[in-house]
């Protein structure tokens, strides 16, 4: 469970601190930061209260973990469609003068996580099993 607990709480500081300052300033973070062109704020404060929204999921399975472990295969799919989508957007469909570099950093995390979130989940599988 450690893997598991650890990938959780990293998991959630992230998307909490990445989440925070698209609701609060959210074209200075994708244009100033990101190189991303204009787009309208609203959706970005949408993605911003997701993703706190997010974080507060994985905090929930995390102070239960031990009886809500099998949980966490909701956080591997979210990532690893997250990643499949966005590394693709990335490859084949970024607009001119868009920066790649956040959306490759996002989709190999999104991916990192989900094999951490998989390889937790397995460890987790035999200490716990549901039998």
């Amino acid at each position: 469970m450690s893997l598991l607990r650890r990938t959780l709480s990293v998991s959630a500081v992230l998307l909490l601190g990445l989440s925070i300052p698209l609701v609060l300033f959210p074209g200075w973070v994708v244009e100033g930061v990101m190189g991303q062109e204009p787009t309208d704020e609203v959706w970005l404060r949408l993605l911003g209260t997701a993703g706190i929204a997010l974080a507060l999921f994985h905090v929930l399975v995390l102070r239960k973990l031990d009886d809500l472990w099998w949980w966490t295969w909701a956080f591997v799919l979210f990532d690893g469609v997250s990643a499949v989508i966005v590394l693709l957007h990335t490859a084949v469909g970024l607009p001119p003068g868009s920066s790649a570099w956040p959306w490759w950093a996002y989709g190999l995390g999104s991916a990192a996580f989900a094999a951490l979130f998989v390889a937790g989940l397995a460890k987790a599988g035999q200490e716990r099993p549901f039998a």
